[in-house]
């Protein structure tokens, strides 16, 4: 199977609003493109939005999509957590829910790998991007100093959705060199996880596969995320009544979409010390 490997690289904007790539001696982080594709173009749709008024640095028209490895540091095989930004499957907040999420994840010795998936409005082909990329980092888990036992995903709203849809295991052959290479993953985190639920029901979405393979789930959610809570809720719901080992935290106040920067005088700020707390008793760091 050939993939490609853009290496130490830093993005850039050109006059046109086209991505670019340049090279840098300084720079760790590597790129992989998810898939072959006879359209040399296709990279140059991808397009930086200007940030919102919430500094969030935004992507959109991914066409072409790819993941970024974030090694941890040392030596030995490191605990590898893939990284599903939101964004209403629109947009992907690409560094409010994707590289700080990468360098904290970094600090507690996990190698992160943000997934830029396509969007927009392509839920199915973000999806099998998704494996896609689960595959590859079992299939290159040597080359990357990668245990291949504990790797997990994190998704933070959309991001989160389709982390959900990844927990459930195994899924039929997307007809890629990969194939033999299963799509499991050993534990899942989901932050204010958004769409579990069909619209203006309490019935599970049908995106989902309830079984029990799913792997150990991490929940994160408040009760003022008006438009996601119930979903969250039901969701913890179906999981605990499968025997699925879920741990979930339904704090009280943090609304949606902050990621790393939420105000520390709100209960969503707490997440990142209960998900370490969370890895460090099941032994993942």
């Amino acid at each position: 199977m050939r993939y490609f490997i853009l290496s130490i690289f830093i993005l850039s904007i050109c006059n046109s609003g086209c991505i670019s790539l340049k090279s840098t001696s300084n720079s760790t982080p590597f790129k992989v493109v998810l898939w072959e594709s006879n359209n040399s173009g296709a990279l140059v749709t991808e397009r930086i939005l200007p940030p919102n008024k919430n500094n969030v640095r935004r992507n959109t028209d991914v066409k072409e999509p790819s993941l970024t490895v974030f090694p941890a540091k040392g030596k030995g095989q490191k605990p590898a957590v893939l990284v599903f930004p939101g964004g209403g499957y629109s947009i992907l907040a690409h560094d409010l829910e994707g590289t700080e999420i990468a360098h904290w994840l970094n600090t507690l010795g996990i190698t992160a790998i943000v997934v830029t998936y396509t969007v927009p409005k392509d839920r199915e082909a973000a999806f099998k991007d998704g494996l896609r990329a689960v595959k590859l980092t079992k299939q290159h888990a040597q080359e990357w100093n990668i245990n291949p036992d504990k790797i997990g995903v994190i998704g933070f709203s959309a991001g989160a959705h389709l982390s959900a849809r990844l927990s459930s295991g195994n899924v039929p052959s997307l007809a890629t060199s990969s194939d033999s290479i299963n799509s499991e993953i050993n534990f899942t985190i989901l932050i204010y996880p958004a769409y579990l639920n069909e619209a203006n029901s309490n019935q599970l979405s049908s995106e989902f596969r309830i079984t029990e393979a799913i792997s150990p789930t991490f929940i994160f959610q408040t009760k003022d995320d008006i438009n996601y809570v119930n979903g969250t809720v039901l969701y913890h719901a179906v999981l605990e009544e499968a025997g699925i080992d879920v741990t979930f935290h339904l704090l009280e106040n943090g609304g949606h979409g902050y990621g790393l920067r939420a105000d520390k005088k709100s209960d969503a700020s707490r997440w990142p010390i209960l998900v370490e707390e969370w890895l460090r008793d099941r032994s993942i760091i």
